[in-house]
């Protein structure tokens, strides 16, 4: 099993093309937090797949379809916005029908940013929610290729303080809790527990 992790936008001259929130870049820091999963599911000897975040949207998503197969996890890392920047919270969007293991990755995925940073999971499925619930009620991503385990992470919204500054103090250990989560995922999923 191999794990893909993208970042969800574009970093062009150094300024990512997501949201920004004052000086808070969407792309920058997916891409950072991106990378240090990498490094801990790496230490444990899991093959980790990163995209280039220099590649356009487009060209990552034909390089999964014809990439992913049914045993592969790919995570797509994003952070949420609000024009009013009162929400806040972490969610896992998965297909509208997704798989039990999109549903338990998403579980697990929201438990490691509360256990890591106190981010609330939104919503009542400890934070897993279908991609009816977003602006757009079909996110690509999460169907490239459907075969494959999808979940896009909004790890926080950039737009609230309260949740900025739980992420930023505490980075690093939602990375590694984030990394144990999808390794504890996989290992269960391949001992036919997940």
């Amino acid at each position: 099993m191999k794990v893909y992790l993208t970042a969800g936008h574009t970093v062009i001259n150094g300024k990512g093309t997501g949201v920004h929130s004052g000086t808070r870049d969407e792309a920058k820091e997916a891409a950072y937090l991106r990378d240090e999963i990498a490094c801990y599911l790496e230490r444990r000897n899991v093959t980790v797949i990163k995209d280039d975040v220099t590649t356009g949207f487009g060209r990552v998503m034909t390089w999964l379809n014809n990439t992913l197969t049914k045993s592969d996890t790919a995570i797509e890392i994003h952070f949420d916005a609000s024009g009013s920047g009162g929400p806040n919270g972490c969610t896992a969007f998965v297909p509208i029908n997704p798989t039990s293991h999109e549903e338990d990755l998403g579980r697990r995925l929201c438990k490691a940013i509360f256990e890591a940073a106190h981010i609330k999971p939104r919503g009542s499925n400890k934070g897993v929610r279908d991609e009816g619930f977003t602006f757009h009620k079909r996110l690509r991503f999460l169907h490239s290729p459907a075969v494959a385990t999808n979940v896009l992470l909004e790890v926080c919204f950039i737009t609230s303080d309260s949740d900025w500054n739980k992420y930023i103090t505490n980075r690093d250990s939602i990375a590694l809790m984030l990394s144990n989560s999808i390794y504890n995922h996989l290992k269960d999923r391949h001992n036919g527990k997940a």
